[in-house]
């Protein structure tokens, strides 16, 4: 399973809120525990910003969405590609929520 952090702070990897303000995505490989950095594709612009993260992300075989605030337009965008979405906490750290996941 996958599990994509939105990144909004690429410097401390601090967690985002919605799908289209991700500046980078941090990937947990469940099946390997390794941790990826994933660059944003240039070419997504701003128009339908979500959609074209969450058929980006789908495209990197993304289980599961992770944010602080998904709005409404990304989790439609995230349930449409066939990925679950989770809200975090700000304060919890990606392993805790890893744990909580690992077994959806």
């Amino acid at each position: 399973m996958k599990i994509a952090y939105i990144i909004s702070k690429e410097e401390d990897l601090q967690m985002g809120d919605c799908l289209s303000s991700a500046k980078m995505f941090y990937v947990f490989d469940t099946s390997i525990a390794t941790y990826t950095d994933v660059e944003i594709p240039k070419d997504i612009g701003t128009h339908q910003k979500a959609l074209r993260l969450s058929e980006f992300l789908k495209s990197q075989n993304t289980d599961i969405v992770v944010g602080v605030d998904i709005g409404p337009k990304a989790k439609s965008a995230i349930e449409e590609n066939g990925m679950q979405w989770h809200i975090a906490q700000r304060d919890e750290d990606f392993k805790t929520i890893n744990n909580k996941l690992k077994n959806i």
